[in-house]
Order: structure tokens, then C-alpha cells, then sequence
């Protein structure tokens, strides 16, 4: 499978149905199934989940997992990950229990010093580019943990201190982020940029923005493409909402969406179309997004400037917001 949650997903559920269809006689010793990641050339790297997770719980400090009822799947994982954080306690661990509920691996946990490495973060892709040309070095695909949430303003500056990745901290920072861009003087934003609501990885470092200031209203949009007349205001109470009346409704494809002064829609904040790629606006707080680096003789680069023959230069930078 290709190295993504999508792919860890699925590795997790083969490994299960694998183990389970191997009869007890070939396996007396009860050997574990593991899922591992490849090199280039096919050759094993690591082992990053073993089939012995029959369960998955939640941990507060050492005290046994208080919640332990999750199925060990990816997406059982990421459930818990979110319940994990939204309790805002120190030291809470998501992690894999065997059949005598022992815990046998930790999967993430809010204490970032505990030197393991998070499930999400075990999916890393290295390739090789042996290409002509001035760019020829090790790039690595990765999915960066979101650590928290901070608005960032047009000048890229920092109003606020960080909020934790919860829907309550996500609450707070769309709140700031339209309560600072009304301080900002139209002369000082010629360009009418938004404040926006990013991730942040353990560093402080920008992951990707998941909320704009430009989101004047919630909307609901219909089925036939109208949208309903009523609409909500632009924060993450009302979302919730227009979500519980969106969900209500029997038509295919009704989504939530956010609209602009103009009424015109800007963003799709959720979709009842499952088929549809759209990353709903509570699952932006701890979704993968994929970001690339580029390794040279020192350090990392996430992008590169390119002198062009003509004298001009070309910045490329990765586009990670995939809506």
C-alpha cells in the first residue's frame, strides 16, 4: 500500500483478517502479524503495528486505560486520539492492549518528550530522486502532529498564544482570528487579506491553515445546489448547528458550507457526501496533511528558489491544503 493513513488503514485491517484466518495448528506459538514499512527496493525497514493489538485504550498518567472498548483499527485510533484530546489532561496516552488488556504499544500521547513515535507519524516515505537537473536530493514525505492552533495575521504575526488542538481551542482561535482582522486599518491590509487559524507542529511551526477570517457566515447548501435562506454566524458553535440541521435533512449531497460578504460560498466546512474530498471542519484539527522535505548537505528546505535562465527567480513551495 502506498505510505498514508489510507494506507496504514487498510495494512492494519489485512493484518487482522490475516492472523485470524491462520489456522491454530500452523501457528502453535502464536506468532504476531506485523505491518511493516518498505524501502525502494522492497526491503523491510520497520515493523510499525503487530496484529497482538487486539484493543485499543486510553491512559491517564500509569493508571490502567479508563476506556478500552476502541477495535484496533486506524480509524478506531483516530476516534480515540480525539476523545484523548479533547479531555485536555497531562499525560493522556492512546494506547494497544493485548487480549490480558497489558499494554504492549503507545500510540500517541500528549507528552511529546516520551521518545516514542505516534502511529501517524510511523507512515514515513524516503525516496531517492536520481533526476537531472539542480534539485537531486533525499525527499521525505511525512504527516506532521497537529500540537496546537494559533491565528496568524496578514504580516504572518502571532496576536494570541497557541490553543490546544480541541474543538474548544478551535472555537476560541476562529473567535480571535475575526476579532483581529477588524483591528487591522484597511490601509495596513490593502489587500484585504483574512487572518486564518493554523496548525502547529511541536515546534511552532506553520502545518497548514484550516480557518479563515473570510468565513462571514455559515450557510447550508441544498441538495439541488440552492442554498437555505437561513444561514449562521461564522463560528465553530454555529457550525455545529447548521451541521445537526444539514444532517437532518434526506437529500443527497447537502453540505455546510462558509460564504464571504458577498454570499458567495468560500469553503465546503462539511459534506453529506462521503465520496466527496472534503476534510470536515472538526476533523481539520488532527488531519494528516502531507508535507515534503527536502534534505541537503545541511538541514531541511520545504521549498526551493529556482534561478530562472532569464535573470527572474521562481519560488515553489508545496501546496499541502488539500480541501
Amino acid at each position: 500500500h502506498e505510505p498514508t493513513p489510507e494506507g496504514l488503514s487498510l495494512a492494519i485491517a489485512e493484518v487482522r483478517e490475516v492472523i485470524r484466518n491462520v489456522a491454530s495448528n500452523l501457528n502453535q506459538n502464536e506468532q504476531r502479524a506485523f505491518v511493516y514499512t518498505l524501502d525502494d527496493e522492497g526491503g523491510l525497514i520497520l515493523p510499525i503495528w503487530s496484529s497482538e493489538i487486539a484493543k485499543i485504550g486510553i491512559q491517564t498518567g500509569k493508571k490502567p486505560p479508563a476506556d478500552a472498548h476502541y477495535l484496533p483499527t486506524y480509524q478506531s485510533f483516530e476516534d480515540a486520539q480525539m476523545k484523548a484530546k479533547e479531555s485536555m489532561k497531562p499525560n493522556v496516552q492512546v494506547v494497544g492492549l493485548d487480549l490480558q488488556n497489558k499494554v504492549i504499544d503507545i500510540l500517541w500521547a500528549s507528552d511529546e518528550e516520551e521518545g516514542f513515535t505516534a502511529l501517524p507519524e510511523r507512515v514515513v516515505k524516503r525516496q531517492i530522486k536520481t533526476k537531472a537537473g539542480v534539485l537531486e536530493k533525499e525527499q521525505i514525505t511525512f504527516y506532521p502532529h497537529t500540537h496546537s492552533l494559533v491565528v496568524i495575521l496578514p504580516d504572518k504575526k502571532r496576536p494570541f498564544p497557541p490553543h490546544q488542538p480541541t474543538p474548544n481551542g478551535f472555537s476560541r482561535a476562529i473567535d480571535e482570528a475575526a476579532k483581529a482582522i477588524k483591528n487591522i486599518p484597511a490601509y495596513r491590509n490593502p489587500d484585504n487579506a483574512p487572518a486564518e487559524v493554523y496548525a502547529l507542529d511541536a515546534k511552532g511551526n506553520e502545518i497548514v491553515p484550516i480557518w479563515s477570517s473570510h468565513v462571514d457566515r455559515i450557510g447550508i447548501r441544498k441538495g439541488d445546489g440552492f442554498l437555505m435562506k437561513q444561514t449562521f454566524k461564522a463560528t465553530y458553535e454555529s457550525f455545529e448547528e447548521a451541521q445537526k440541521i444539514a444532517q437532518a435533512r434526506t437529500e443527497a449531497n447537502v453540505e455546510v458550507v462558509g460564504l464571504d460578504k458577498k454570499n458567495e460560498i468560500i469553503d465546503i466546512l462539511w459534506s453529506g457526501n462521503i465520496l466527496k474530498d472534503v476534510t470536515a471542519l472538526p476533523y481539520r484539527i488532527n488531519k494528516h496533511w502531507i508535507k515534503t522535505m527536502r534534505s541537503w548537505d545541511k538541514g531541511y528546505a520545504s521549498d526551493a528558489l529556482w534561478l530562472l535562465s532569464n535573470g527572474s527567480q521562481l519560488s515553489i513551495r508545496e501546496d499541502i491544503h488539500k480541501k
